[in-house]
Parts: C-alpha cells; sequence; structure tokens
C-alpha cells in the first residue's frame, strides 16, 4: 500500500489515479523518467563541446537543462490540469446521480454512473453507487407490482409481496431505500382499507359500521376517505329504515333513539336531522290524536252509560184485546237499545176510556220475558185486565230495567 499525494489516503500498488481524489499516482515516475532522458541528453553535448569554443559550450551546458526543465514542468501541469478536470466531472456526475437517484429517477442515476465509470475505471465507490441504484430500481419495480396486484384484487399476494420486500428493505446497506419502507406501509394500508371496503355489504347494523370507522380513522388516505364516506351513507340509511320502523309501529321514542345513535356517527347529518324533526312532529300529532281519541271514548261511554239508564229500551208495539166477558187482555213488545245486557224489564201501562181519561185498576205493571236482554234482543210481555167492559185506549207510561 501506498499513500495518494493528494488526500493522504491509503490506495493500492500499481494504481494510476487515486479512486478517492482522482489524483494520477505516477507523476513522480514520469519527472524521474524525464529528468534520465535529460542526463542522457546532455551526454552528446558535451562531446561536440569538445570540439566548440568555450564560451558557447558554457552557454549550451546552461540553456539545456533550462529548456529540458520547463518542458517536463509544462508536461507534468498539464497531465495534473487534465486529471484534476477528469476529476472534477466524475465528482459532477457521482453528485448528479445521487440527486437523480434520490428522486426516484434511477436509469437516469445509473446512466450518470456509467459515464464516471468510463472516465475513472478504478474507482470503486462508483461501483458501489451503481450497485445501490440497480438494488433500488429493483425495488421499485416490485413495488409496481404489488400495486398491480391491489388493483387487482389480489390481497393476500399482494400482503406477502409486501412482507418479504420490506425485509429486503430493511436488510440493504443503501440509503437509497429506506424512503421505501414509508411507501410499503401506505401499500399495506390501502390493502386493510381495500378488505373494509369489501365486507361493507355483511354489515346491517350501525354498530358494526361504528367499528369500521374506527378502524379507518388510522389511515391518512384518499381511499380511507372514501370508504369513510360510504360508511357514513350506509350509517344513514340503515339508522332511517329502522327509525321508520319504528315510526309504523308508534313507537316514536324508540324512532328518535335509533337516530340519535347515527348522529354520533353521522354528527350533525342533514337527512337525520330532518327525519328527527319529522319523528317529533309525528309524535306530537299522534298524542293529541290519542288524547282526542281518549275524550270521545271517554264521552262517548258516558253518553252510552246515560242511554243504558234512561233509554235502553224502545217500544215495538202494544195490542189491546177486549173479550166477549168485558176482559182486556194486553201484549206488546220492546227491544233492547242499550250497549250492555239488561234485565228485569218491567213496563207501566196506562189505560184510557173513550174520552182520554185514565180506567183505575188494581195492578197496570208487566214484567217484560226473557229476564235478560243483550243489546238488540227483543222481550214480550203480556198483561189481563178483567170487567173493563168497554173499548180502550192502551199506553206504555213507563219502563224500568237493571243495567248489567
Amino acid at each position: 500500500m501506498k499513500k495518494c499525494p493528494g488526500c493522504q489516503k491509503e490506495v493500492n500498488e500499481g494504481s494510476r489515479f487515486c479512486p478517492n481524489c482522482g489524483t494520477r499516482l505516477d507523476e513522480e515516475n514520469s519527472l524521474h523518467n524525464d529528468e534520465i532522458s535529460a542526463t542522457v541528453a546532455e551526454e552528446p553535448s558535451s562531446r561536440i563541446d569538445h570540439r566548440q569554443p568555450k564560451g558557447n559550450k558554457n552557454w549550451k551546458m546552461i540553456l539545456l537543462p533550462v529548456i529540458v526543465l520547463l518542458l517536463t514542468a509544462g508536461g507534468v501541469g498539464y497531465t495534473y490540469a487534465h486529471e484534476k478536470n477528469v476529476n472534477e466531472e466524475v465528482l459532477k456526475l457521482k453528485r448528479d446521480a445521487e440527486a437523480s437517484a434520490l428522486e426516484g429517477k434511477y436509469g437516469e442515476a445509473a446512466s450518470m454512473l456509467e459515464k464516471a465509470m468510463d472516465k475513472r475505471e478504478d474507482f470503486a465507490v462508483l461501483e458501489r453507487d451503481l450497485a445501490f441504484i440497480e438494488e433500488a430500481d429493483n425495488f421499485q419495480e416490485e413495488m409496481q407490482q404489488i400495486e398491480e396486484e391491489i388493483q387487482s384484487d389480489q390481497l393476500g399476494k399482494a400482503t406477502d409481496h409486501i412482507a418479504a420486500l420490506r425485509e429486503d428493505v430493511k436488510a440493504s446497506e443503501s440509503k437509497l431505500v429506506p424512503e421505501f419502507l414509508p411507501k410499503l406501509d401506505t401499500m399495506d394500508s390501502q390493502i386493510k382499507i381495500k378488505r373494509i371496503n369489501s365486507e361493507l355489504a355483511e354489515l346491517t347494523t350501525v354498530d358494526q359500521l361504528a367499528a369500521k370507522l374506527s378502524t379507518l380513522s388510522r389511515y391518512n388516505l384518499e381511499e380511507a376517505t372514501k370508504v369513510k364516506a360510504k360508511i357514513m351513507e350506509k350509517i344513514v340509511t340503515i339508522a332511517s329504515n329502522d327509525a321508520e320502523n319504528h315510526i309504523a309501529g308508534k313507537e316514536f321514542n324508540k324512532a328518535v333513539a335509533a337516530v340519535d345513535h347515527a348522529l354520533q356517527f353521522a354528527v350533525n347529518n342533514d337527512k337525520l336531522l330532518k327525519l328527527k324533526k319529522r319523528i317529533r312532529q309525528e309524535q306530537g300529532a299522534f298524542v293529541q290524536a290519542q288524547r282526542e281519541r281518549i275524550e270521545r271514548a271517554a264521552e262517548q261511554a258516558a253518553q252510552e252509560d246515560l242511554k243504558n239508564q234512561t233509554a235502553a229500551i224502545e217500544v215495538q208495539n202494544v195490542n189491546a184485546k177486549l173479550d166477549d166477558l168485558g176482559d182486556l187482555t194486553v201484549t206488546g213488545e220492546v227491544k233492547s237499545v242499550a250497549t250492555k245486557i239488561i234485565s228485569s224489564v218491567t213496563v207501566e201501562l196506562e189505560i184510557l176510556d173513550k174520552e182520554g181519561k185514565p180506567i183505575e185498576t188494581e195492578e197496570n205493571t208487566v214484567t217484560v220475558y226473557p229476564m235478560y236482554l243483550n243489546p238488540g234482543d227483543t222481550g214480550k210481555f203480556e198483561k189481563q185486565f178483567f170487567e173493563i167492559n168497554e173499548e180502550v185506549d192502551v199506553k206504555v207510561k213507563n219502563i224500568e230495567w237493571y243495567v248489567e
């Protein structure tokens, strides 16, 4: 090993240029060879000088080394300048390649490094960088394959592919590949979001959907936003249907509870808020109608009770027949118009003479049979009066009964 005169780092024996800074390593040998050439050139001149004047000999002896020195210095300077320019070009290509690689332009970066390697074949760092870029390019191709697998819903295959590629990225020593890890995380999230989306059709309750909504809140991705919107829409639909079913069954409190539960997730949803307002309105109308029905029922019950107590019996007919002995037989029918069963119906009769004056009799009441009359039933009565001996008119004066 020997040291580079430029950067003082150790380099391999036989290297012409420093792999670190690009300095030419054989300048001293070249200069030594030039000095040898200059010495050889002096010898014939010395032999000639024996036959020339002494003054001319001294002049040539001074001038020739100066010329050789100038030519050698010029050659060395040109070589140094040229190699320095090459090094600068190589380093610039290396920097530009790194910048392109960091932007993901791996093909462009590889092309730059190959140009640099043409100029400095023994520059080991270029080979290393090219290997890193090719590795990153391969990783990029694998990620494109994963994206295609996700798009075609090969989610299981994509998941396994991500796991394998993640291990390769972690094992790499390149500074280019760490940026792949967040991308792999994103693709892994996309797979989970896709799986949730595919499960939505099987979810039928607000709570089931809310659980998926909670899971999606971890992902700050456009896909997650779309699926969350889809879940919100389904929550609103399910809650609305539940509420409508409760409304149909006049279960207004349950309907409101269903809407309020959905509003915990679909906060301030306009459709749910309007539905809740309608439920309250229908509930109020229902309560009012119920109150009115109760009042009407109470009024009707009172009227029916009054009727049952005061007008439960209607007289259908009354017939009077006077026989040859002067006795009077009175028959008739009554009908129950009550809403309840009545019993023990008693009819009070009044007998009037031709002038319309009442005729006194011992007993003028008669019991209707059968004893119990259901609503709409008819009953009959019959009564005989003795020694009337004249044509008379018979009227029903009063009726009494019991309401069961």
